[in-house]
């Protein structure tokens, strides 16, 4: 499934914005995606996530 059908889905995501501010962009940093375990209560532990991290340094997650 790529980004755009994840994003566009019906699941739920998150986002982590940076604290930089303003339209920031990072010379040579590429957008990074992959599976990370997040934590999410005692009763489920960590659960498996997709995050991306875009060439803005903003950190979005889904379910």
């Amino acid at each position: 499934m790529t980004l755009e059908e994840r994003m566009s889905s019906n699941s739920r995501g998150g986002s982590v914005s940076s604290t930089c501010g303003g339209d920031t962009h990072f010379a040579g940093i590429e957008e990074k995606s992959g599976w990370l375990q997040k934590w999410t209560n005692y009763l489920k532990g960590y659960r498996q996530r997709w995050f991306v991290l875009d060439s803005h340094a903003n950190l979005s997650y889904y379910r």
